[in-house]
Formats: structure tokens, sequence, C-alpha cells
């Protein structure tokens, strides 16, 4: 290579990085979590969905048409409707024009569908997309298998998707039908995780969800109930906190944008992606944990942990969230500010976990949190059923 063409290549390149693109986040939004057959059990994914999707779309104040594509994370795809984005758009009443579709990773499904949008304005690919995730596990269907085959009382064929979900998620002639008291016990053995640290950290996630404050993003949903309607306004909580997290029913939207459409059409800057990343180990455990999604998002981000205000993490059991406290303690985090900064308001063991809308509930709030505290800088962390672990780190802005 000649001196003059690796001159060009350092200017090229240059000019290449000073041109990544920024993907700003215009506005979030949620529903309440509902647990298993509770307040929100006769409302579809796609009527979650629909409802989530115009209430921000309101509050941002976006012509719809101006929205290059929506993405919905759903855990549980069912075919009918297989393609939730695009039934819940069409439920909305959203521009026939706009293109959707649905991601699937497991209860990372959500934070995937937002990743995807933030990639997709980096590659200056759309501008303007809508994102996040939607799951009613109450309406999940019960599946019959082998119907086609056989239908007899020795033939086991009729399976409960949820319980069946994480034992599918992984080949059970190599690991085995996993159950989630394998993996937490897997992750226990392997953390050194003790009853008596399950049950303290119980207790005080119940504390801290009932010290939380009012949560201003949440989207009243009515309710009928016969000849009445109630507002709901607030997560629904399991009154028993189990060490294994329990099915909800919810939906969660964020609108993300680039720089260009923030200055074309006036939107407002709520926050901005700063970082992403992606883990996977053992199905049977470490793969939840994976303490490289942390520090591969805060690198990326251009900052340090220290800096990071809040940790929002997914929480599939008390193991694996008491695994990821023990991993940040040994990057350097001490005991008091994890206890500060680690789902301080409590966790999905307390109201459930809604599989493919879980991370982007979880970003929704950590977007508001620091705002309403004056904060800077957080990360979502979303276990997947497989051994798999997405990251997001992003800034609150004050504009």
């Amino acid at each position: 290579m000649t001196n003059h063409s690796f001159e060009m290549n350092c200017r090229n390149s240059g000019r290449m990085e000073a041109e990544v693109k920024r993907v700003y986040i215009s506005g979030a939004i949620r529903t309440p979590l509902g647990t298993y057959q509770g307040t929100l059990a006769d409302f579809s994914e796609q009527k979650l969905a629909a409802m989530t999707m115009l209430d921000l779309i309101e509050n941002v104040d976006i012509d719809p048409i101006k929205i290059d594509e929506i993405i919905i994370g759903n855990s549980k795809q069912t075919s009918t409707p297989s393609n939730l984005a695009r039934h819940a758009q069409l439920e909305a009443e959203l521009p026939v024009e706009i293109p959707a579709y649905t991601v699937q990773r497991q209860s990372a499904s959500g934070l995937q569908a937002v990743i995807n949008g933030y990639l997709a304005i980096r590659s200056e690919n759309a501008d303007v997309i809508l994102a996040g995730g939607s799951e009613s596990m109450s309406q999940v269907p019960l599946e019959i298998r082998k119907a086609r085959f056989a239908f007899g009382a020795d033939t086991e064929i009729v399976f409960d998707p949820i319980a069946n979900q994480l034992a599918g998620a992984q080949p059970a002639d190599r690991y085995g039908k996993l159950k989630a008291s394998d993996i937490t016990d897997a992750i226990s053995a392997q953390y050194g995780i003790t009853e008596s640290e399950i049950e303290t950290y119980l207790d005080d996630s119940f504390k801290k969800c009932m010290l939380s404050k009012d949560k201003v993003h949440i989207l009243p949903v009515e309710v009928k109930k016969k000849k009445t309607v109630e507002l709901i306004n607030a997560d629904q909580q399991y009154q028993e906190i189990p060490s294994v997290a329990m099915p909800a029913d919810g939906a969660a939207m964020c609108l993300l944008c680039s720089e260009n459409a923030v200055k074309e059409q006036g939107l407002p800057v709520r926050g901005e992606i700063l970082g992403i990343a992606f883990a996977a180990d053992s199905p049977k455990g470490s793969g939840y944990i994976a303490d490289e999604v942390i520090t591969r998002a805060v690198e990326k981000a251009g900052l340090t942990l220290s800096e990071i205000d809040y940790f929002e993490i997914s929480e599939f059991s008390a193991a694996q969230i008491l695994a990821n406290r023990k991993v940040m303690k040994s990057l350097g985090i001490g005991t008091r500010e994890i206890d500060r900064k680690v789902n301080s308001e409590g966790g999905t063991l307390v109201s459930g976990l809604s599989w493919g809308a879980a991370g982007a509930v979880l970003l929704t709030d950590l977007l508001y949190k620091l705002q309403r505290e004056g904060k800077k800088y957080g990360m979502v962390i979303a276990p997947a059923e497989g051994g798999q672990t997405l990251s997001m780190v992003i800034e609150a802005k004050y504009k």
C-alpha cells in the first residue's frame, strides 16, 4: 500500500468514526404488569401492544407515517397470529404502509427488539423506529402435540407451553429436560448461593417494591368488570414472592430516532442508547449471569462501571440475581453500592416476568427512574432461556 493510499484510508476511517450515528429515545411507556390470570388476563398481547403504541405516539406527538418500522418482541409466538407486530399495528389502525415484524429471543425479546431498532438507525436504514415487547402469558394456549399420529391415553400430547418454554430452550438429549429448579440449583452451586441469602433477598426485594415511587410512565388500563370499569394504573404483585419468577402480562414501547429526525421533526429527546452487548454460556446456569455483558456494554458506552447510576436486571430467579450481584462485586462494585443501584425498587420476582415484554419494561422503568432521580447513566440486563444474556447502556437527557 502506498503512503498516499494509507493516508486516504486513515482519513476515511476517521471520517467514518466521526459519523457514527447517535440513537435517541424520544419516549417510552408501558402498561401495568398483571399477574397470571390477574387484572390484565382478558387482554391479548396484540391489544396490549396496540394501546401502548397509540399512547406513545400521542405523547411524543409524532405523525405515525414518519415511523419507518415497528419491531416488537414476543416470546410465545403462536400461529394466531404469528406476526404480533403487524397484527398489533393494524389493530391500532396505524398506517398500513409501515413495515412491522416480531422478534423472538425468549425473555430478552423486548430488549432485542429495541436493539434491532437501534442497529437499524445506526446503520442509516431508518430514522424512526417504534420498538418494544408484549406478552399475555395468561392467554398462552395449551399445545396438543402428535395429534396427527396418535391420540391415545398412553401418549403424552397435551403440554403447558409456559412450563415447557424453559425445558425446550435447549436439546433435551444433551442437557436433559431442564426445569427452573435445575438451573437455580446449578447457579446456587456454582456461585455459592445459600437458602438464607435467597430468603433475605426476597424479603428485601418486597420491601423495596413497597417503598417504590409512583411510576408516571405507566399507561392506565380500563378493565371492565360486569357493570363497572376499574382503572389499573399500578403493577399487580404476587403476595408470596417465589424464588423463581412467576408469569406476568404486559407491554412496553419505546420510540427511537436519529439526530436527523430530532432536528427535522422536532421530536423530544428523553435518552440516548450508548452501548449494547450480548453473551452466551451454559444453558444449565452460567449463561444467565455473563459478566461480559456488563463490561462490554460499559466499554462500548465509553464509561466506567462506577459511572452507572442504576442497573435494572431481569430476575429469572433469586439465585440468578444473587449471582449477578456477586459477579458485580468481583468487578469492583461495593456491597452498599450494589444494594442502592441494582433493582432499587424491587424486581420481576415481585411483579412477575412478562416474558417477551420484560426487557422493554425494564428499559422504560430505568429511563424514567434516572430522570426522576436526576441521574445520568443506567444499564438493563436481560437473561434469556437457553443461556443467553443481553445488555444496554443508556443516558438520560434533560432537554
